[in-house]
């Protein structure tokens, strides 16, 4: 048996723990830098609507892409259309304030760029494993990427404190991340990633069918996209008034919440076992609930050390058992049609998050800012709630299936 890692495996390390590292310096910041320029909740919500609706179609488009191009390829052109985003911010982004429809520009740039990336990233780390060095892979990548979480913010606040506001510090951020990801895209391109051609259908897995089981996972990962909603957009903007607008201080915050988060998915690792991990996913559901509302009625630092505490010590607890769950369910469908389940339940995802930015949109028509912040703070609580209850369920579907099939096979 081969021991150690493969060029290409080592390759593909590098790339995803240096995009981690860059997104990570950049993502949060680009919702700041759009409403420091706008001062619009409901122009960053709606800039983050044309990102993510993007995401399931260039999810298909990097589908029909792999059959024709080598996955390496699609995965350099997200990276290329990532890097031109981030040099059409910094070209354009001291005229945001005067013309909001840039805005949009980028963010279907980014997210189409992103639409490509995460579709030929996830299938390049599967194929260039095997089950002998998977497990190596896997571990090494964590290692990096923790590491990746806690340096970026840090190098970040270094940035912020050595320019004269944070908006300049943004803008040079945003030039490092673009370096940084023209040289993946080369290092991209050396990748030699396995072909496995495989042709697949949408439209079925798209409607309503008897399998309850995929009935269940898309309703749920719908849910789990109005969820995520909150902490792709909201969240960081929430974090970034209460703490006065200190561009440096968040960065420090935040690296001290990745540490936080390193420790306890450890935890969490040594803890959820199949026997109890819907007891571990309930109480991390409620951190990550409580983590809410301390954000949206505590606008204070007390309030974001309150939230990033209960929100990184729970979300182990709640994402573990969940992505255990539903990486149980396709591996039931890994041998019909895998790439459309994994694009189908994307465009679930992703319908989530659209309603979930939607009700911040609707929201601001009729509210103040302040009013609705608090609003849609009740209603992403509300959120975690049924997402708990949901989850619940289809465990309890799914275990009575898995037992009623072992009984009629004995």
């Amino acid at each position: 048996m081969k021991s150690g890692l493969s060029v290409s495996e080592t390759r593909g390390i590098i790339v995803n723990a240096l995009y981690t590292f860059g997104s990570n310096m950049s993502g949060i910041f680009t919702s700041l830098f759009i409403m420091n320029n706008t001062g619009s909740i409901r122009i960053l919500s709606l800039y983050l609507m044309s990102r993510y609706v993007l995401y399931p179609l260039f999810f298909a488009i990097g589908g029909r892409l792999t059959s024709r191009l080598k996955a390496s390829a699609v995965l350099a052109i997200g990276l290329m259309l990532i890097v031109v985003s981030l040099v059409f911010l910094v070209l354009f982004g001291t005229m945001i304030q005067s013309h909001h429809a840039l805005v949009y520009v980028f963010g279907v740039i980014v997210g189409s760029g992103e639409g490509l990336f995460w579709f030929s990233i996830n299938m390049m780390n599967q194929n260039i494993t095997t089950k002998e060095s998977r497990s190596m892979y896997l571990s090494v990548l964590g290692i990096l990427n923790s590491i990746a979480n806690i340096a970026a913010p840090l190098l970040s606040s270094l940035i912020l404190m050595l320019t004269p506001t944070d908006d300049i510090g943004f803008i040079l951020i945003f030039q490092i991340v673009a370096v940084l990801f023209v040289a993946l895209v080369f290092l991209a391109f050396t990748i030699s990633v396995p072909i496995h051609p495989s042709r697949y259908t949408l439209k079925r897995l798209l409607g309503r069918s008897n399998d309850k089981q995929w009935n269940y996972v898309r309703e749920v990962n719908a849910v789990f996209g109005i969820r995520e909603s909150f902490f792709l957009g909201l969240s960081g903007v929430i974090v970034y008034q209460s703490l006065n607008y200190e561009g440096t201080l968040m960065s420090n915050i935040n690296a001290f919440f990745a540490l936080l988060c390193i420790v306890a998915y450890a935890v969490a690792g040594k803890l959820i076992r199949r026997s109890n991990r819907m007891f571990w996913y309930r109480w991390g559901g409620i951190a990550l609930t409580l983590s809410v509302l301390a954000l949206g009625f505590s606008t204070s630092i007390r309030g974001v050390l309150l939230f990033g505490v209960l929100y990184n010590l729970g979300l182990p607890f709640f994402s573990n058992p969940y992505s255990i769950i539903k990486m149980n369910i396709l591996s039931d469908y890994q041998n019909e049609n895998i790439a459309g389940h994994v694009i189908v339940l994307e465009s679930f995802l992703g319908l989530g998050r659209m309603i979930g930015f939607g009700i911040v949109v609707v929201l601001s028509f009729f509210f103040s800012e302040a009013m609705t912040i608090r609003i849609a703070v009740l209603f992403f609580a509300l959120v975690m709630a049924v997402l708990l209850r949901v989850v619940g369920r289809y465990h309890r579907v799914r275990d009575q299936a898995v037992r009623e099939s072992l009984g009629n096979t004995g």
